[in-house]
């Protein structure tokens, strides 16, 4: 069964690299589309067995109404490009939905676009306004840590009336990462957790340097003197407010290997919100000292990669 699935989808992407062009849009009629030209035929075929007038322009007018709406359903799709942003990271329950970024060159607005993604259920879009760039939710169909490999976006519509259903395919070498929901770890101590998030007794502590503000909630500590001279803020750091780096180690979790890795995000996603140095250590392998979203983020797809040592 596995070599004839392995067989298929080999074929199937030898059909896509050989006949189906990137970004060219295709049409065919829908299922009421095809009704509607049977019954176009059935009265064309009535107005030659009896030779009627107005079953001849019937039969017309039905038909040019059907080309008109043909045309209409190949231009909605005309000047509409679509592509993911950076690397994404889907964590379930925390941030479930990544972003699909949406641009409409053309000078006229686009109705009812629907996506088609494996492995990803895609928010459907009822207005594109013209010559503009929106984002669009989507969000994995099952929840399992993996690294989702987005190598093809369908673009669909059959605006208006349904008649004909026009799509376009869109080529792209991007990875999804999908963590399972984190789960708190009850042992887990994060060092001075309240002075790290504002509460600082400054007192007899001894100044040690500047740093740039970054958006931390420490208002209490900024610079105001040093901002008169150049209009950037920079916050104080005291000595006992600077908390020694963190080691998170996988192995010393408790669980089986998916539980150490949902508690292992809890304690990296609470590391970053505390703003505080921390490595990981993944086995053999060690990512850091680091802090901040992009060094949450790295240990993050590394999570979503992990395989066990190998």
């Amino acid at each position: 069964m596995r070599a004839l699935k392995e067989k298929y989808s080999f074929y199937r992407k030898l059909f896509f690299k050989s006949f189906v062009k990137d970004r060219r849009i295709y049409i065919f009629p829908t299922k009421i589309g095809l009704y509607y030209c049977g019954g176009i035929f059935i009265c064309f075929l009535l107005a030659m067995t009896y030779g009627n007038s107005l079953a001849y322009t019937v039969s017309f007018l039905f038909f040019s109404f059907l080309i008109c709406v043909c045309f209409s359903t190949n231009f909605s799709l005309k000047d509409i490009d679509v592509d993911f942003s950076d690397e994404q990271v889907l964590i379930c329950g925390y941030q479930d939905s990544g972003k699909l970024i949406l641009a409409n060159h053309a000078k006229e607005n686009r109705y009812s676009l629907e996506f088609d993604i494996k492995d990803l259920q895609v928010e459907s879009l009822e207005l594109l306004e013209a010559d503009s760039l929106k984002k669009v939710e989507f969000r994995p169909r099952l929840w399992q840590r993996k690294v989702l490999k987005i190598d093809r976006i369908k673009v669909y519509t059959d605006f208006p009336f349904s008649l004909f259903r026009a799509w376009f395919y869109v080529r792209l070498a991007n990875r999804i990462y999908v963590l399972n929901e984190p789960v708190k770890d009850d042992q887990f101590d994060l060092i001075e957790k309240e002075s790290l998030k504002g509460k600082y007794k400054q007192g007899g502590d001894q100044f040690s340097h500047l740093r740039e503000y970054q958006g931390d909630n420490l208002s209490s500590r900024l610079d105001w003197k040093r901002y008169s001279y150049n209009e950037k803020l920079y916050i104080k750091e005291f000595s006992k407010n600077l908390a020694p780096k963190k080691d998170l180690q996988l192995d010393l979790l408790s669980g089986n290997i998916e539980e150490k890795l949902q508690k292992l995000t809890y304690q990296i996603i609470e590391m970053t919100k505390v703003d505080q140095d921390f490595s990981v250590s993944f086995g053999r392998r060690t990512l850091g000292p680091g802090k901040g979203e992009e060094f949450k983020k790295r240990c993050l797809i590394e999570i979503a990669r992990y395989r066990g040592d190998v």
